[in-house]
Protein backbone atom coordinates (compact mmCIF):
# COMPACT_ATOMS: atom_id res chain seq x y z
CA UNK A 1 0.00 0.00 0.00
CA UNK A 2 1.34 3.52 -0.88
CA UNK A 3 0.43 6.61 0.75
CA UNK A 4 1.49 9.52 -1.27
CA UNK A 5 0.91 12.73 1.57
CA UNK A 6 4.05 13.22 3.71
CA UNK A 7 3.12 16.28 5.25
CA UNK A 8 0.49 14.39 7.82
CA UNK A 9 1.52 11.85 10.38
CA UNK A 10 -1.07 9.56 11.94
CA UNK A 11 -0.26 7.85 14.71
CA UNK A 12 -2.46 5.58 16.92
CA UNK A 13 -1.41 4.40 20.58
CA UNK A 14 -3.37 1.18 21.54
CA UNK A 15 -2.51 -0.29 24.63
CA UNK A 16 -1.74 -3.36 23.24
CA UNK A 17 1.54 -1.97 21.41
CA UNK A 18 2.97 -0.52 24.26
CA UNK A 19 2.18 -3.75 26.95
CA UNK A 20 -0.31 -1.86 29.30
CA UNK A 21 -2.72 0.12 29.24
CA UNK A 22 -2.46 3.92 28.08
CA UNK A 23 -3.38 6.27 29.98
CA UNK A 24 -4.25 10.07 28.58
CA UNK A 25 -6.76 11.29 30.76
CA UNK A 26 -7.35 14.94 30.97
CA UNK A 27 -4.45 16.79 31.04
CA UNK A 28 -1.97 14.11 31.63
CA UNK A 29 0.41 12.07 29.59
CA UNK A 30 0.77 8.53 30.00
CA UNK A 31 3.36 6.26 30.20
CA UNK A 32 4.52 5.78 26.64
CA UNK A 33 4.15 9.07 25.19
CA UNK A 34 6.93 10.65 26.35
CA UNK A 35 6.47 14.56 25.98
CA UNK A 36 9.96 16.15 24.63
CA UNK A 37 11.72 12.74 24.79
CA UNK A 38 9.90 10.26 21.96
CA UNK A 39 7.29 8.06 21.67
CA UNK A 40 7.52 4.28 22.50
CA UNK A 41 5.66 1.84 20.75
CA UNK A 42 5.74 -1.95 21.47
CA UNK A 43 9.12 -0.91 23.07
CA UNK A 44 11.42 0.30 19.58
CA UNK A 45 9.32 2.16 17.37
CA UNK A 46 9.85 6.02 17.63
CA UNK A 47 12.28 5.73 21.05
CA UNK A 48 14.73 8.14 22.21
CA UNK A 49 13.17 10.44 18.68
CA UNK A 50 12.98 14.01 20.55
CA UNK A 51 9.89 15.69 19.53
CA UNK A 52 8.62 19.19 19.54
CA UNK A 53 5.56 20.11 19.99
CA UNK A 54 3.88 23.44 19.60
CA UNK A 55 1.88 24.24 22.42
CA UNK A 56 1.18 20.45 22.56
CA UNK A 57 0.19 17.84 24.03
CA UNK A 58 -3.11 20.05 25.18
CA UNK A 59 -4.03 15.98 25.80
CA UNK A 60 -7.82 15.76 26.06
CA UNK A 61 -9.64 12.85 26.13
CA UNK A 62 -10.16 13.21 22.47
CA UNK A 63 -6.23 13.67 21.69
CA UNK A 64 -5.32 10.25 21.29
CA UNK A 65 -2.80 10.39 18.18
CA UNK A 66 -0.23 12.58 17.09
CA UNK A 67 -0.37 14.08 13.51
CA UNK A 68 1.70 16.50 11.70
CA UNK A 69 0.73 19.60 10.57
CA UNK A 70 0.64 21.69 7.86
CA UNK A 71 3.26 23.87 9.24
CA UNK A 72 5.79 20.56 10.12
CA UNK A 73 4.82 20.59 13.91
CA UNK A 74 3.56 17.55 15.78
CA UNK A 75 0.07 17.98 17.47
CA UNK A 76 -2.34 15.28 19.21
CA UNK A 77 -5.76 14.88 17.64
CA UNK A 78 -8.58 12.89 17.61
CA UNK A 79 -8.09 9.04 16.91
CA UNK A 80 -11.28 9.02 15.15
CA UNK A 81 -11.48 11.79 12.28
CA UNK A 82 -10.18 11.37 9.49
CA UNK A 83 -6.35 12.33 7.70
CA UNK A 84 -3.84 11.26 5.02
CA UNK A 85 -1.20 9.00 6.35
CA UNK A 86 2.67 8.63 6.19
CA UNK A 87 3.55 5.11 5.59
CA UNK A 88 6.69 2.88 6.21
CA UNK A 89 6.92 -0.01 4.02
CA UNK A 90 8.53 -2.98 6.02
CA UNK A 91 11.61 -4.18 4.10
CA UNK A 92 12.20 -7.71 3.24
CA UNK A 93 8.96 -8.79 3.80
CA UNK A 94 6.44 -10.85 1.90
CA UNK A 95 2.86 -11.19 1.17
CA UNK A 96 0.41 -13.42 3.12
CA UNK A 97 0.88 -17.01 2.16
CA UNK A 98 4.24 -16.65 0.73
CA UNK A 99 7.79 -17.65 2.93
CA UNK A 100 10.59 -15.33 2.86
CA UNK A 101 14.19 -16.80 1.90
CA UNK A 102 16.62 -13.87 3.19
CA UNK A 103 19.76 -15.09 1.30
CA UNK A 104 18.06 -14.35 -2.19
CA UNK A 105 15.74 -11.43 -0.88
CA UNK A 106 12.98 -13.90 -2.47
CA UNK A 107 9.10 -15.23 -1.54
CA UNK A 108 7.94 -18.74 -2.28
CA UNK A 109 4.49 -19.85 -1.89
CA UNK A 110 3.12 -23.56 -3.21
CA UNK A 111 0.16 -24.00 -5.16
CA UNK A 112 -2.71 -26.64 -3.86
CA UNK A 113 -4.62 -27.17 -6.85
CA UNK A 114 -3.52 -29.49 -10.19
CA UNK A 115 -2.03 -28.17 -13.06
CA UNK A 116 0.06 -28.45 -15.93
CA UNK A 117 3.00 -26.65 -16.82
CA UNK A 118 1.21 -24.04 -18.90
CA UNK A 119 -1.17 -23.57 -16.36
CA UNK A 120 1.05 -23.28 -13.78
CA UNK A 121 3.32 -20.54 -15.42
CA UNK A 122 -0.15 -18.36 -15.82
CA UNK A 123 -1.24 -18.96 -12.43
CA UNK A 124 2.11 -17.92 -10.74
CA UNK A 125 2.13 -15.11 -12.86
CA UNK A 126 -1.14 -13.74 -12.22
CA UNK A 127 -0.72 -14.32 -8.43
CA UNK A 128 1.47 -11.26 -7.62
CA UNK A 129 2.93 -8.33 -9.76
CA UNK A 130 6.72 -9.95 -10.22
CA UNK A 131 5.51 -13.56 -9.82
CA UNK A 132 6.31 -16.53 -11.74
CA UNK A 133 7.42 -20.40 -11.74
CA UNK A 134 9.98 -20.54 -9.08
CA UNK A 135 13.41 -20.47 -10.48
CA UNK A 136 16.25 -22.08 -8.25
CA UNK A 137 19.65 -20.46 -7.84
CA UNK A 138 21.73 -22.12 -5.14
CA UNK A 139 21.70 -25.79 -3.29
CA UNK A 140 20.06 -24.31 -0.41
CA UNK A 141 17.46 -21.88 -1.92
CA UNK A 142 16.54 -25.46 -3.53
CA UNK A 143 16.54 -27.33 0.13
CA UNK A 144 14.69 -24.32 1.27
CA UNK A 145 11.56 -24.92 -0.96
CA UNK A 146 11.85 -28.56 -0.69
CA UNK A 147 11.39 -28.06 3.37
CA UNK A 148 8.43 -25.65 2.20
CA UNK A 149 7.08 -28.32 -0.23
CA UNK A 150 6.80 -31.11 2.49
CA UNK A 151 5.24 -28.47 5.10
CA UNK A 152 2.28 -28.18 2.79
CA UNK A 153 1.71 -30.64 0.38
CA UNK A 154 -1.40 -31.73 2.44
CA UNK A 155 -3.07 -33.35 -1.18
CA UNK A 156 -0.83 -36.04 -1.76
CA UNK A 157 0.90 -33.92 -4.61
CA UNK A 158 3.03 -36.28 -7.48
CA UNK A 159 5.13 -33.14 -7.60
CA UNK A 160 5.57 -29.44 -8.40
CA UNK A 161 6.29 -27.54 -11.46
CA UNK A 162 9.14 -25.13 -11.55
CA UNK A 163 9.69 -22.62 -13.92
CA UNK A 164 12.62 -24.27 -16.11
CA UNK A 165 12.01 -26.47 -19.50
CA UNK A 166 14.18 -27.79 -22.48
CA UNK A 167 11.27 -26.97 -25.17
CA UNK A 168 13.72 -24.70 -27.44
CA UNK A 169 16.56 -26.85 -27.75
CA UNK A 170 16.71 -30.45 -26.69
CA UNK A 171 18.87 -31.07 -23.35
CA UNK A 172 19.30 -27.71 -22.99
CA UNK A 173 17.18 -26.42 -19.84
CA UNK A 174 16.29 -22.81 -18.88
CA UNK A 175 14.67 -20.90 -16.42
CA UNK A 176 12.00 -18.83 -17.77
CA UNK A 177 14.32 -15.48 -18.38
CA UNK A 178 16.10 -17.33 -20.19
CA UNK A 179 19.32 -17.93 -17.82
CA UNK A 180 20.83 -21.66 -18.21
CA UNK A 181 19.45 -24.25 -15.57
CA UNK A 182 21.72 -25.80 -13.10
CA UNK A 183 20.21 -28.73 -11.90
CA UNK A 184 19.59 -31.27 -9.24
CA UNK A 185 18.41 -34.17 -10.57
CA UNK A 186 17.33 -37.05 -9.05
CA UNK A 187 19.77 -40.00 -9.98
CA UNK A 188 19.28 -41.78 -13.69
CA UNK A 189 17.03 -38.17 -14.42
CA UNK A 190 16.74 -36.63 -16.97
CA UNK A 191 15.47 -39.18 -19.71
CA UNK A 192 12.73 -38.75 -21.23
CA UNK A 193 14.54 -37.26 -24.30
CA UNK A 194 11.75 -35.11 -26.47
CA UNK A 195 8.55 -36.52 -24.36
CA UNK A 196 9.32 -34.91 -21.77
CA UNK A 197 10.75 -31.25 -21.50
CA UNK A 198 9.73 -29.84 -17.95
CA UNK A 199 11.19 -30.10 -14.63
CA UNK A 200 9.59 -30.79 -11.67
CA UNK A 201 9.94 -31.77 -8.43
CA UNK A 202 9.43 -35.10 -7.76
CA UNK A 203 8.06 -36.19 -4.19
CA UNK A 204 8.42 -40.17 -4.67
CA UNK A 205 12.53 -39.59 -5.53
CA UNK A 206 12.82 -37.14 -1.98
CA UNK A 207 11.66 -34.16 -4.17
CA UNK A 208 14.68 -34.43 -6.74
CA UNK A 209 14.33 -32.90 -9.81
CA UNK A 210 12.62 -34.78 -12.96
CA UNK A 211 11.72 -34.50 -16.17
CA UNK A 212 8.34 -34.84 -17.55
CA UNK A 213 6.33 -33.79 -19.99
CA UNK A 214 4.77 -30.58 -19.78
CA UNK A 215 1.15 -31.99 -19.83
CA UNK A 216 2.14 -35.22 -17.98
CA UNK A 217 -1.37 -37.89 -17.68
CA UNK A 218 -0.58 -38.35 -14.00
CA UNK A 219 -0.78 -34.83 -13.64
CA UNK A 220 -4.81 -35.35 -13.94
CA UNK A 221 -4.91 -38.25 -11.73
CA UNK A 222 -2.86 -37.68 -8.58
CA UNK A 223 -1.85 -34.12 -9.42
CA UNK A 224 1.22 -32.02 -10.03
CA UNK A 225 1.18 -28.77 -8.58
CA UNK A 226 3.68 -25.69 -8.49
CA UNK A 227 6.25 -23.29 -6.72
CA UNK A 228 6.04 -19.73 -7.56
CA UNK A 229 8.44 -17.31 -6.57
CA UNK A 230 8.83 -13.23 -6.46
CA UNK A 231 11.01 -10.87 -4.85
CA UNK A 232 10.96 -10.05 -1.30
CA UNK A 233 8.58 -6.00 -0.75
Amino acid sequence: MACYMLFLLLVCLFSNAIGHPTDLSEGRSAQGVGIGTGIGLGGNAFANVNIILHGNPNVHSDGNNIHINAGSRWWDADCNKKRPALCVKKENSCLEGWSHYPPTGSCFKTLDEKLYWEEAKTTCAAIARGSSLAKITTSEENNFVVDLMKQNDKNERVGYWMGANDVGREGFYVWLDGSKVVPYWKRGEPNGGKNENCIHWFKEHNYGWNDASCTVDYNRQRGMSAVCKMPAL
